[in-house]
């Protein structure tokens, strides 16, 4: 068998994607709330969202646990994708409410005078551009799923 560079193989590289997942969920990365996690959880979040893809990477992944000593067990991954959706649910609505309280109190305020008064960066935009769809009763996600199936060569 040869090997491959991760950087040569799209296999590798989304097996490597995947495992860094599964840590920032293990690891619950997703509470130190700097700017950098919540657009990563946000993305995660979405994700797992999308289609089936939360039973999809409940059913198709499988955790051990090597604890130095010779038993080698398994972890259920689902207490902490349990533990991180609910985090994000609860976050989620905390920030809906604050866009909704701004709103109301400035009913015409931009896009961008909202992102400043609620301290969102700029990388935090689609976050935010979502919870207005959401608040507005559209799809949260947009255009995400049409940029999941072409990425993933999915068929709508």
């Amino acid at each position: 068998m040869k090997s491959k560079e991760s950087h040569q193989s799209i296999e590798i590289q989304m097996i490597d994607m995947f495992l860094g997942l599964v840590v920032y969920i293990i690891e619950q990365s997703y509470l130190d709330k700097s700017k950098k996690d919540i657009v990563k959880s946000e993305l995660l979040y979405r994700f797992l969202n999308l289609e089936q893809n939360l039973q999809k990477f409940q059913r198709q992944i499988t955790i051990y646990q090597w604890g130095g000593s010779d038993i080698i067990e398994q972890i259920s991954l689902s207490d902490y994708l349990s533990a991180f959706m609910q985090f994000k649910a609860k976050y989620d609505i905390e920030q809906m409410q604050l866009i909704m309280k701004t709103r109301m109190q400035h009913p015409q305020i931009t896009t961008k005078e909202l992102r400043n008064v609620i301290g969102y960066s700029s990388n935090m935009l689609q976050q935010m551009l979502g919870y207005i769809r959401q608040l507005d009763n559209l799809d949260r996600n947009g255009p995400f799923p049409e940029i999941y199936a072409q990425i993933f060569n999915i068929s709508q």
